[in-house]
């Protein structure tokens, strides 16, 4: 299951949640340890919309791994050779944006899982199978490997049970601000997106997988969405939780200023 910790995997079988740590900016080993300091389950870092190189997915995976910490990794639409990269640097699964069709998620799990599943070529040596040491069979790789399809349109939304009826898909996420835009909401916390939340858990649930979101802040919301079986939750950003605590901070201090005499 991702190579998430054991504890984080008994939490998420037992009902609980896995939270993910959005390293959109600082991308280095340091992003690993405020994970763990802050009490994340995993780390999110994504090729689609920040320029994230294969050498930091490796290094973060690396130093991830030996915190007890997953890594799932965004790639760009549909760019399963850019998936089989990733999963072979160590990480702990990928997750596709925009998928709509049972047809792109079938070419998604042939892509990212080894056989007899898929048609992924075994990594050569890494920190899932300590080196080399272990023969990937026996170290679980492709088996821990997380493999998710994020809805982010209506029709994706409405597919959401047949997505995760497919043997090899583990999560339905949904894409908050991409399934406002196609549905025209008022926003990504509007009523409609968050029924399309409950639907995709709903119907993940009823197939026996995994279902998850990002972007929701309004903790009424988000509590509707765990009730209906939401599990794998991505926070905000590291850039959100450093400007939003330095803003909590200047306000208090500027609390403090004398006014200026007359």
């Amino acid at each position: 299951m991702g190579h998430f910790s054991r504890s984080t995997r008994q939490r998420i079988e037992a009902g609980g949640l896995a939270l993910g740590y959005f390293a959109s900016r600082l991308r280095s080993t340091e992003a690993v340890a405020i994970a763990a300091a802050a009490d994340f389950d995993w780390i999110f870092l994504d090729c689609e919309l920040t320029t994230v190189t294969l050498d930091e997915i490796a290094q973060i995976s690396l130093a991830a791994h030996y915190a007890g910490i997953a890594t799932l990794v965004r790639t760009p639409r549909m760019q399963t050779e850019l998936a089989g990269k990733v999963l072979g640097l160590g990480a702990g699964g990928v997750i596709f944006p925009q998928v709509e069709t049972v047809a792109e998620a079938r070419a998604i799990v042939e892509a990212c899982r080894l056989p007899p599943i898929g048609r992924r070529s075994p990594a050569y040596s890494n920190h899932l199978n300590h080196f080399g040491r272990i023969p990937q069979s026996e170290a679980g790789a492709d088996q821990g490997a997380f493999i998710g399809v994020m809805v982010e349109t209506a029709a994706g939304v409405a597919n959401a049970g047949q997505l995760a009826r497919i043997e090899g898909v583990d999560l339905v996420m949904v894409g908050t601000h991409d399934l406002a835009a196609d549905l025209g909401a008022s926003g990504h916390e509007a009523r409609e997106v968050i029924e399309a939340i409950i639907h995709v858990a709903e119907t993940a649930r009823s197939a026996g997988k995994r279902s998850g979101f990002g972007g929701l802040s309004d903790t009424v919301k988000i509590a509707a969405a765990v009730k209906a079986g939401a599990q794998i939750i991505l926070g905000s950003t590291d850039i959100a939780y450093i400007v939003k605590g330095a803003r909590e901070q200047a306000a208090g201090l500027r609390r403090l200023e004398q006014p200026p005499k007359p």
